[in-house]
């Protein structure tokens, strides 16, 4: 599991970020994303601007849920930003994952966060089974 700031997590649910950015390659394909306490506005109202569908999300908990796994994610391949060459926003690097797949939860799950890759606890994997 990869807990991920909010707005970026609620990006990456809805399908509009699709590369996440780490100075590290993971060692799974298949991740479930966390949304973590932290949430930017100044990022939110600047990717408002660009993205007309966030238009309708108010800089709130609903739109933008905070401490819950959203969704589990294919990681299709994983490589380095060349920033000189860079047009992709979202590309920032140093090393950018590539989600080809965006399976949301049918119910978000409450869960405290914690840094790089960490695992879901044992008792709560059934759950996630039933949510996908």
């Amino acid at each position: 599991m990869l807990t991920v700031k909010q707005p970026w997590a609620t990006l990456i649910l809805k399908g509009i970020k699709t590369v996440e950015n780490r100075s590290w390659y993971p060692d799974c394909e298949w991740i479930l994303i966390h949304s973590g306490y932290n949430y930017s506005k100044k990022i939110s109202n600047i990717l408002k601007k660009k993205y007309p569908l966030l238009l309708n999300y108010k800089n709130d908990k609903n739109n933008f849920p905070q401490g819950k796994i959203l969704c589990i994610v294919h990681i299709r391949n994983c490589y380095r930003v060349n920033m000189k060459i860079n047009n992709n926003i979202f590309e920032k690097g140093p090393i950018c994952w590539k989600i080809d797949k965006v399976i949301p939860l049918i119910e978000k799950i409450n869960i405290s966060g914690s840094n790089k890759l960490w695992n879901l606890p044992n008792n709560m994997i059934t759950n996630i089974n039933y949510l996908i």
